[in-house]
């Protein structure tokens, strides 16, 4: 992981719903993030 990282508090509920969903979409804004948030 990257030292530089600072957690999201969306993490435990997009963790929650990938458990629980076979599929889930992750949208928003150009350059917000939402890679980096997956890749962790």
């Amino acid at each position: 992981m990257n030292p530089a990282y600072i957690e999201c508090s969306l993490e435990p509920v997009l963790r929650q719903a990938a458990a629980e969903f076979p599929a889930v979409v992750l949208t928003g804004p150009r350059q917000s993030g939402k890679m980096t948030l997956l890749l962790h």
